[in-house]
């Protein structure tokens, strides 16, 4: 089974996003930090971008796919960033707002055509 998962996945992603390496790259926005004014609502917004470089299909099939999937189908559009500590960060929805996250938005490009979309 795992191997069967493994090998449907491959096909899948090589299909949808071609055979790789796969890269993602993630725009940001942030406050910029300004000591002097505690008012953190004041603070002038930075846009910024990264690139996430995803592991080969033939180390980690399954979880290449489903993490290009649902960046595709715009499920990481609009997720808040918490920084953990200095080399961590975690994404994920918002709480506070859904709609309009209270912190630190990303905007993720889309992957490409859908394959079934295409004439065949």
């Amino acid at each position: 089974l795992e191997g069967k998962i493994a090998r449907e996945s491959s096909r899948e992603a090589e299909e949808w996003f071609g055979p790789g390496p796969h890269r993602v790259v993630m725009e940001i926005e942030y406050p910029k930090v300004q000591l002097t004014n505690p008012d953190s609502s004041s603070w002038p917004r930075i846009t910024n971008k990264f690139a996430i470089e995803m592991a080969p299909l033939d180390l980690m099939p399954h979880t290449v796919n489903l993490f290009l999937q649902q960046v595709h189908h715009g499920l990481w559009d609009k997720c808040q960033v918490v920084s953990m500590a200095k080399h961590i960060l975690q994404l994920g929805p918002s709480y506070d707002d859904r709609d309009k996250p209270d912190g630190a938005e990303m905007d993720v490009p889309n992957l490409g055509d859908d394959p079934r979309d295409r004439p065949g």
